[in-house]
């Protein structure tokens, strides 16, 4: 019984397809045209070009610099006399004598506050990025996508995420040179410290 049925229901469905296609014999419909993206390139690590780059930006990774000069000054000067101790001990080892403990014992002590000054140089550097750097680099992207949409492009490739991999054949899709000028004019240099917060110790 379920053969005979399975039998009418293919039957069936086979007459009901022959129906549908013989009703579906409109004419094919042209494909949509494809609608032209404007695209533009823009590298970013251009904005922290020292004579060229993005005046605020620049402004903002003076003042972290600043901020961190305490540390990396101590650290030099640490170096400095660690380097000094290392070399005596050298040499007396190699006079055949035993190096002074007094002085063993600073430069093993200094080699631990140099690693130790470091770890503190990386943290702060992070705390002050985060302060002072990255509220300019988000007011950079917002101008960004401002710009391109003030420009009429459709999307904005950042070329300093695909260094090695993109190759430009029209320079004249390159909004770098063109975004800086514009954000500087709009932004003076003098603006970033008057806008940006005292960073927190």
């Amino acid at each position: 019984m379920k053969f005979n049925f399975l039998i009418i229901a293919v039957i069936v469905l086979g007459s009901l397809a022959v129906a549908a296609g013989a009703q579906t014999t409109a004419p094919p419909t042209a494909a949509p045209q494809a609608v032209p993206v404007k695209i533009a390139v823009i590298d970013t690590d251009a904005f922290g070009d020292s004579k060229n780059g993005v005046k605020k930006l620049l402004t903002a990774f003076s003042r972290i610099e600043g901020q961190l000069k305490p540390i990396k000054d101590d650290i030099t000067a640490k170096q400095a006399r660690y380097n000094i101790l290392v070399t005596d001990i050298q040499n007396a080892q190699k006079a055949g004598k035993d190096p002074e403990p007094a002085k063993v014992d600073e430069a093993q002590q200094l080699e631990s506050d140099i690693k130790r000054r470091q770890e503190d140089g990386q943290k702060a550097y992070e705390r002050y990025n985060k302060q002072i750097a990255q509220p300019v680099n988000i007011e950079i992207g917002k101008a960004v996508e401002a710009y391109a949409k003030a420009k009429g492009y459709d999307m904005v490739l950042d070329a300093a995420k695909f260094a090695g991999t993109m190759i430009v054949i029209n320079q004249g899709i390159d909004i770098t040179n063109a975004f800086i000028a514009d954000f500087n004019a709009k932004n003076p240099a003098a603006a970033a410290t008057a806008t940006t917060t005292t960073p927190k110790p």
